[in-house]
């Protein structure tokens, strides 16, 4: 079996998405930008402020783009944030997260 079909059992397709994060333009904004992913219809953006804990993930938004800026956050904190695109498959795997700190 090649790597490409064991990447598509279960309709689920696994994906390197390198997801880049830096401080936002105003005060409590973290700017979220990355590569776009064949197929890939839209992306759930979520956000966490504590590392490591699965359960703490929560939906920030779904957008169509390749660029997401997260508002509302208390400035100087640290946030952690994760995206999987969604295919005509579904949603495919979640990206490796990324931390920044709020402006």
């Amino acid at each position: 079996m090649t790597e490409e079909k064991i990447q598509r059992i279960n309709n689920s397709i696994k994906i390197d998405c390198i997801l880049l994060a830096a401080s936002g333009d105003k005060i409590g904004e973290i700017e979220l930008l990355w590569q776009p992913v064949n197929e890939a219809r839209s992306y759930i953006v979520q956000i966490n402020s504590i590392s490591g804990s699965e359960k703490t993930w929560k939906h920030s938004d779904i957008v169509t783009r390749t660029r997401y800026t997260a508002t509302g956050l208390k400035s100087g904190k640290m946030y952690y944030f994760r995206i999987a695109p969604i295919t005509a498959n579904g949603q495919q795997e979640w990206s490796e997260p990324v931390v920044q700190k709020a402006s």
